[in-house]
């Protein structure tokens, strides 16, 4: 039971991690784009927030469903050394591969760097008092 507890802790702090994560993501895509067309889509852009997690479970949803085809598990089968090696690369193995894409997608294609977000707020807070300035 107790270990039990402890994955659960883990998890949540994960999960709370890359929340963090993905609404500082989310912040930097409103004002990087308020910066560069000058209008805010910021409705849009935070209503975007659940469809991480939703993509994620449908993912996980064919991943597992795809994998048991794949390694021929049927109900009530006999446990063979094959279906375990193939539960553990289920289980195991394809988020593992999973996670390396996401991480170099994210590490690689991630461009809106800590200067370049200080840059755009300085510009951003420019526009405003010019905007404050001519009463508009």
């Amino acid at each position: 039971m107790m270990a039990f507890i402890v994955c659960i802790c883990g998890i949540y702090f994960g999960m709370n991690f890359m929340n963090g994560t993905m609404m500082g993501m989310q912040s930097n895509a409103i004002a990087y784009g308020e910066w560069r067309d000058g209008k805010t889509a910021k409705a849009f852009i935070m209503s975007t927030f659940q469809w991480c997690p939703k993509i994620a479970n449908a993912v996980a949803g064919l991943l597992t469903g795809f994998g048991l085809a794949a390694i021929g598990f049927v109900s009530g089968m006999e446990a063979s050394p094959e279906l375990a090696q193939g539960m553990v690369n289920i289980i195991c193995l394809i988020p593992a591969v999973c996670f390396g894409v996401a991480f170099a997608a994210f590490f690689f294609g991630y461009r809106l760097t800590p200067k370049k977000m200080e840059r755009i707020a300085v510009d951003l807070a420019a526009r405003e008092a010019e905007k404050g300035a001519d009463g508009k």
